[in-house]
């Protein structure tokens, strides 16, 4: 049995499948799918033609226009390939929240940056946390240290930086190049938004 094979065996497969699955309600055609995932037309055209052969696509017409979307009839689709691509786009998100849970009484925000908000991230990369507090906190530094123990015990490298209030905005008034960078991009996982606090 190759299903997976079939159906996840090339990276511009899985491209197509997990922009199909983000918008499972929704039905595409050739030329608004290419724009969005930046796949030429024809090399798209021939992924969906092998995509409704295994029926993992359903096609249908309107008028000439051809319009595809995600079989969500199809069991193995529904209960398999759907839930990988959902795990995915959360899984993160999730082991984070846990963290957040256990230290946020101590934080006045969380922040996640890099490439776990970039959605770059690979199973090697570190996930980087910012925790804005107003003092120094030992009872939060030992708690924080331990459950950097923890995720490395699930093979999840967590770095965390700890900066104070006044220090941040400091490092955004004289535009300091890590500030600029996570202003561009971060995800505030707990607490007060980065802008609301930097002002």
């Amino acid at each position: 049995m190759q299903l997976i094979e079939n159906i996840l065996g090339k990276k511009n497969n899985i491209k197509v499948l997990r922009h199909l699955i983000k918008h499972k309600n929704w039905q595409f055609n050739i030329t608004e799918l290419a724009k969005d995932i930046y796949i030429n037309k024809g090399v798209l055209s021939r992924l969906i033609d092998d995509l409704e052969k295994e029926n993992v696509i359903r096609v249908s017409k309107k008028g000439k226009i051809k319009l595809f979307s995600i079989n969500k009839e199809n069991l193995f689709i529904k209960t398999t390939i759907i839930p990988l691509f959902e795990k995915e786009d959360i899984f993160y998100y999730e082991i984070l929240d846990k963290f957040v849970k256990k230290i946020k009484k101590n934080a006045i925000s969380v922040i996640a940056y890099g490439s776990v908000v970039s959605k770059e991230i690979k199973l090697t990369s570190d996930i980087d946390i910012l925790v804005i507090i107003d003092k120094k906190n030992k009872i939060l530094e030992d708690k924080i240290n331990k459950l950097k123990e923890e995720f490395l015990d699930n093979d999840l490298l967590l770095r965390v930086d700890l900066i104070n209030i006044k220090e941040l905005r400091k490092l955004y008034k004289i535009k300091e190049p890590f500030m600029v960078s996570l202003i561009k991009n971060h995800k505030t996982l707990y607490g007060k938004p980065l802008m609301e606090m930097v002002k």
